[in-house]
């Protein structure tokens, strides 16, 4: 069993990053809660059971009544929310939500009860504890490769391969559709810099893909108190306020430390230094991508953080957004909230070019810069930054 553990030890280089978010971090579950599966009290929001209130309106005989509610107010083209029913029965009390609740959290916006569009779930696990997913951290790793590799490419092959890209994409824009041409490329990008690798006589396939060999874990479950609901509000270039309405997510509060363990697997890592690669650069460039991916993520990062910085400050007149205090500057980026450049390589195409790209897939903004609209909280906290620790490596 002692050489089977060591023989696991040299295959697998294991290491535990340490992050700290600096700014609230959305990281989704998929999971909208609409306005009759919550309720709000004393700065608390009751996400409601389904089960447990559906057992409790027939053990109260009151079912008849809560669904003439909701016809009665769709009648009159009103919002249905369960907030009123419990507000016009009596019932919005502490005892009969904390019955009735599948989970609570912190929530000072009232509104977030009644929002037409929903509060934003934050990712959790079955026992309803609030985790950081290690797919999207995965995720914010390959953005950051990606921009990584093209940035090591001569800008002559990188425009050439860019370009090629686009227009292949934009060429079947008639046949398949904005959604899946918009899906197809950053796959193309993977296959020409990820996955174009022979092994066992396949290339350019998830199989092949290089980022196999990297495995991140799920985080620990978190501290219920480590979330909240924000109230998030969109700018738009050309607007001195932002938009009317808000968005409701649960967010990871700024200040809250979460680890990751994230595994190389060294002999499949070596397997693919033994493949023919397509694309014209040395192997050991990607390796140490592959190996250090959060100092990509750092390198990443500052150029989005510059970008950003000086959008602001040019085009709504805000400074001050980027600066987290105690002298931190972000080193990752993840989750929700961050738009088009936050989760794409899109920062290294000409502006023209990216405004083509909005205007033909997306919504056809004219001359205004791409992306046109950002997201910040109420308190103008920008989305999803956070700081990397150095990685300490984990003994077997």
């Amino acid at each position: 069993m002692s050489t089977m553990k060591t023989k696991e030890t040299e295959r697998y280089l294991k290491r535990r990053v340490q992050f700290k978010a600096l700014s609230p971090v959305h990281l989704g579950s998929g999971e909208v809660w609409k306005p009759l599966e919550v309720a709000h009290l004393d700065e608390t929001l009751y996400v409601i059971s389904r089960a447990k209130w559906a057992r409790f309106l027939q053990q109260e005989g009151r079912q008849g009544d809560y669904l003439a509610f909701i016809r009665g107010r769709l009648e009159e083209d009103r919002p249905a929310h369960l907030q009123g029913f419990l507000e016009e029965r009596g019932w919005l009390r502490r005892e009969l939500l904390e019955e009735i609740a599948l989970y609570t959290v912190r929530c000072p916006q009232a509104a977030a009860a009644t929002s037409p569009s929903g509060m934003r779930a934050f990712a959790r696990n079955g026992y309803q504890q609030p985790y950081v997913p290690g797919s999207a951290v995965k995720g914010a790793l390959r953005v950051a490769i990606l921009f990584a590799l093209l940035e090591r490419l001569p800008e002559a092959n990188r425009r050439s391969l860019l370009t090629r890209v686009i227009n292949q994409g934009l060429s079947r824009l008639k046949s398949e559709g904005k959604s899946k041409v918009r899906k197809q490329f950053a796959q193309a990008l993977d296959r020409e810099l990820l996955q174009g690798f022979s092994l066992q006589g396949k290339r350019g396939e998830p199989h092949t893909d290089i980022l196999r060999v990297l495995h991140v874990h799920d985080s620990e479950p978190l501290p219920s108190e480590t979330i909240r609901v924000e109230e998030i509000k969109v700018y738009s270039v050309g607007a001195t306020e932002p938009k009317g309405f808000s968005i409701y997510a649960e967010c990871l509060e700024p200040g809250t430390e979460f680890s990751i363990e994230f595994t190389i697997d060294q002999e499949t890592l070596a397997d693919f230094r033994k493949a023919s690669q397509t694309y014209g650069l040395p192997f050991e460039v990607l390796e140490e991508l592959v190996r250090n991916p959060f100092e990509a993520a750092r390198r990443w990062v500052q150029a989005l953080l510059n970008h950003e910085r000086k959008f602001f400050e040019e085009q709504f007149g805000k400074h001050g957004v980027f600066d987290f205090g105690d002298e931190e500057e972000p080193t990752f980026r993840v989750g929700w909230g961050g738009g088009m450049l936050g989760t794409t390589i899109d920062l290294l195409l000409p502006p023209g070019r990216l405004r083509e790209v909005r205007n033909r897939l997306f919504k056809n903004r004219g001359t205004a810069p791409a992306p046109k609209t950002r997201r910040l909280t109420v308190n103008d906290r920008p989305l999803g930054w956070c700081t990397v620790l150095a990685p300490e490596p984990k003994s077997g």
